[in-house]
């Protein structure tokens, strides 16, 4: 968990909201596409992007869990720098973002990747550590509606 309070503060702005939406709704997706709620959540998770650019500047990254089509198993990385103007990020583009690039998260990404596809039990294994990794660094895992 990041204890910066900028970052911390756009975190609470973006689960205020959410936390809410999804006791009453139980999916995010489809409570924003029904009610327009969607589009506040995800300028506050761009926020949340935002906060991170102002606090760790060209250091910080933004990356993706899934790859897929010709980047899947590519030399491609998992990671990029936001783009320097507005919207830093479009919605469902990233998955998450950390203050700078970790080796460790990347061997994580790679090894889910290159990992047999045996069910949604052994790959929610990597995902748990994936993100765990990502809370670890001081990242946040982001979420779309």
């Amino acid at each position: 968990m990041n204890t910066n309070p900028i970052i911390k503060s756009a975190v609470k702005k973006k689960d205020d909201h959410m936390i809410p939406i999804l006791q009453r709704e139980g999916n995010l997706p489809e409570a924003g596409f029904r009610d327009g709620t969607g589009e506040k959540h995800n300028k506050l998770t761009r926020d949340v992007v935002v906060s991170y650019v102002s606090t760790y500047g060209d250091k910080t990254r933004v990356g993706v869990i899934n790859r897929y089509g010709k980047d899947n198993g590519s030399d491609k990385s998992f990671f990029w720098k936001p783009r320097p103007y507005h919207p830093f990020v479009y919605t469902f583009e990233v998955a998450f973002v950390i203050p700078e690039e970790d080796q460790r998260l990347h061997d994580l990404l790679k090894g889910r990747e290159d990992a047999p596809y045996t069910g949604t039990a052994a790959d929610w294994v990597w995902v748990t550590k994936i993100i765990n990794r990502i809370e670890e660094i001081g990242g946040e895992h982001l979420s779309w509606c």
